[in-house]
């Protein structure tokens, strides 16, 4: 489901950012665009909890609850949604909050654990177009964040200073 307005916002600025970069197949374009629509909504960074109902935050906490079902009964199918947002929010931190991962050395952390959940999710996937763009940005992950960091910095920056949320940049003017 789109945001009206946000999706051809995202679609827009990311066609230009991977034009430049040489990254822009069309369905690579689309479905980066609509992970960051996705992401645009903020109870969808963290959509799975434990038992105690707290959020499951982290990278280790999403594989163990898709491998233990730490969040409810596990099977196949919840296995391959936890592994598809853990693939998601890999690339989505490590492009749009950059610099919060470098500060916490976990960048490479992040890289790693998103190539590999991609990977997982294109020898998952039933759909051969996907699991071409799931190979795609497993593949090209890092050149992949690096034009998401450049967008995020050079089409939407955040002023200096200011206590905002690189999201809230959307929302400006």
């Amino acid at each position: 489901m789109h945001v009206p307005g946000l999706y051809p916002f995202f679609r827009r600025h990311v066609q230009r950012g991977f034009d430049e970069q040489g990254l822009a197949q069309p369905a690579l374009v689309d479905y980066v665009s609509e992970l960051l629509t996705h992401f645009a909504k903020s109870n969808a960074l963290f959509p799975f909890h434990h038992t105690d109902g707290r959020p499951v935050e982290t990278i280790a906490g999403l594989l163990m609850a898709s491998l233990t079902g730490d969040t409810t009964k596990p099977t196949h199918a919840h296995e391959t949604l936890v592994l598809h947002h853990l693939a998601d929010y890999t690339l989505f931190m490590s492009g749009v909050f950059r610099e919060r991962l470098r500060h916490r050395g976990q960048i490479g952390y992040y890289r790693d654990h998103g190539r590999d959940a991609f990977a997982r999710c294109a020898r998952l996937e039933a759909n051969p177009q996907r699991a071409s763009v799931f190979r795609r940005v497993s593949h090209d992950f890092e050149p992949i964040s690096n034009a998401l960091d450049r967008l995020w910095r050079r089409r939407l920056p955040v002023a200096p200073g200011a206590e905002l949320s690189p999201l809230a940049a959307l929302w400006r003017a």
